[in-house]
């Protein structure tokens, strides 16, 4: 056994290969695991992909990435730890406890505030973790088929009527049934607004620019640069599945843009991953797209801090 480490550059290729064999198990699976988090695994973040080799093979392997957080102007260092992996045969014999120790006192020596950890394994609840913080569910469904209010899909009324519902997941879950009453809908301060898909591989630079002010408004998010937020709205992030697909929708008013959100759909749902803006314009937008894409439901999340997004839900 050798390690902990950091994996060479030359091992990438089997290291790509040890993840796969753990998380890509499935035929309908969409993309390998570098695909999805290119971040993560690259060459410039090849010091924290921690990897034990055994018989001339990585065989436990334990990645993180170290960002900076802006949380309402103040800045700390995020490490963000997954990706937790050993082959079949080599299991048992506390490589990943290995692991994750070595992880730990390299991201203290870095200067690391804060460890965020995909999972919640006994694993990481031996080193002092716990869950924390409190997020919002919500899920919106449309029983009726129709468009909203009786606008098109490209256009976006507000103050729609929302029927607001106990969520199975918890106390903290919202779950909204688009009405099939038309009534005429007013504007959000006089404003209208436009629904539209935006390619970002053939996306301008001007509207690059644009989704990436809107993101940096965010009153708590990653430092991302240019080029890193690029990346990752091009990337093939969360497409787990063969089929599914990636939407980047635009939410625009005569002034520019008000919001955008990263869509991922899987058969007949929807699933919003990435956003900036007004959430209660994404949540309106959201069911316009559930007739334009024939879904059967679309879910996001909310933190605390959308107090506003909150109350237009449950109102």
């Amino acid at each position: 056994m050798v390690g902990p480490r950091a994996a060479k550059v030359d091992e990438l290729p089997l290291v790509e290969n040890l993840s796969n064999e753990v998380f890509r198990i499935y035929d309908g699976d969409g993309q390998t695991m570098f695909q999805e988090f290119p971040d993560l695994f690259c060459k410039e973040n090849i010091d924290n992909v921690r990897v034990i080799v055994e018989d001339g093979k990585p065989v436990s392997n334990i990645n993180y990435l170290i960002r900076t957080v802006s949380i309402y102007g103040c800045k700390i260092n995020v490490a963000s730890l997954g990706a937790v992996a050993t082959l079949q045969d080599y299991r048992g014999r506390g490589y990943a406890s290995m692991l994750l120790d070595d992880c730990v006192n390299r991201m203290i020596n870095q200067d690391a505030h804060i460890l965020l950890i995909s999972g919640d394994r006994n694993l990481y609840r031996n080193i002092g973790s716990t869950p924390a913080g409190l997020m919002y569910k919500y899920v919106i469904t449309d029983s009726s088929k129709s468009n909203i209010n009786g606008a098109d899909s490209n256009s976006l009324c507000n103050n729609s009527d929302f029927c607001v519902r106990p969520n199975s997941y918890n106390e903290s879950s919202f779950s909204f049934m688009k009405k099939s009453e038309n009534r005429e809908c007013s504007r959000r301060n006089d404003k209208q607004y436009r629904i539209r898909e935006l390619d970002i591989e053939q996306c301008s630079n001007e509207d690059l620019y644009k989704l990436a002010n809107l993101y940096r408004q965010e009153n708590v998010r990653f430092v991302r640069h240019y080029d890193k937020f690029y990346e990752l709205l091009a990337s093939r992030k969360f497409l787990r599945k063969k089929t599914a697909q990636k939407k980047v929708i635009i939410i625009e008013s005569k002034t520019g843009f008000e919001a955008y959100f990263y869509m991922v759909i899987e058969g007949n749902q929807g699933i919003i991953y990435d956003c900036a803006g007004s959430r209660e314009l994404i949540i309106n937008a959201c069911a316009g797209l559930i007739d334009k894409y024939e879904l059967k439901n679309i879910h996001g999340r909310l933190m605390t801090y959308h107090k506003s997004a909150i109350n237009y839900c449950i109102e």
